[in-house]
C-alpha cells in the first residue's frame, strides 16, 4: 500500500516509572493516556519550572489563594485553555469546566479534548486544593 497516510501513535513513558512485570521495561502510555499524563503534567506546572522553557506551564496553583469567585473561575479556565493551545500539539482542546468550592477552598477542573489522532472524546479531571 504505497501511499498510505499512517496515523501517527503518541507515546510517552509512564511518569509513575513503573516496569513491566514481565519484560522489566518501563511502562508505555499510548495514544489518549498519553495525551491525558501529557494535559495533566501541563496545568500542573509552574511557569518558570522547567528549565529552558520559562512559559511552560499554566501557573494555576498561584490562583489557588485568591478569592473563589466567578472571575477566578475564569481566569484559571482561561490558562488552562492557553497552555494547552499553546504547548500540547497532540489535543484538540473541546472545553474546559471550572468550579470553585469556597467551603473546602479546592478547584475542580474538567478539560475534555480529542487528539490528532482520533476523533474520540477524552477528559482529565483535577481537585486543586490550596495547602497552607
Amino acid at each position: 500500500m504505497a501511499g498510505a497516510i499512517k496515523t501517527p501513535i503518541y507515546k510517552d513513558f509512564d511518569l509513575n516509572m513503573k516496569m513491566h512485570p514481565v519484560t522489566g521495561k518501563l511502562i508505555m502510555r499510548k495514544n489518549s493516556d498519553a495525551v491525558k499524563q501529557g494535559v495533566k503534567s501541563l496545568v500542573l506546572t509552574d511557569k518558570g519550572e522547567r528549565p529552558f522553557r520559562p512559559l511552560f506551564g499554566s501557573d494555576i496553583r498561584y490562583r489557588l489563594f485568591d478569592l473563589m469567585d466567578p472571575a477566578l473561575e475564569q481566569n484559571v479556565k482561561s490558562d488552562i485553555e492557553y497552555a494547552i493551545q499553546s504547548y500540547e500539539e497532540r489535543a484538540n482542546l473541546l472545553g474546559v469546566g471550572v468550579d470553585a468550592e469556597p467551603d473546602t477552598n479546592n478547584l475542580r477542573v474538567n478539560i475534555t479534548f480529542s487528539t490528532r489522532n482520533s476523533e474520540a472524546p477524552a477528559s482529565v479531571s483535577l481537585t486543586l486544593e490550596a495547602i497552607r
